[in-house]
């Protein structure tokens, strides 16, 4: 019945919104990794440009 379907919907939109804050997790997770290697890269380049006589 009417009933049923309902709370049928109700639970397979509950396992959607846990599974899309599971990937949206996933993608915080990745951003930050991007992030933390920029800042890693951004470390190296000003490294290398200090070590690096200036030539003019």
């Amino acid at each position: 019945d009417l009933r049923s379907s309902t709370s049928e919907l109700r639970a397979t939109i509950r396992q959607d919104i846990q599974a899309l804050r599971a990937d949206m997790q996933g993608l915080t997770d990745v951003v930050s990794h991007v992030e933390a290697t920029c800042d890693s890269l951004r470390a190296a380049q000003n490294w290398q440009r200090l070590q690096t006589p200036a030539l003019n």
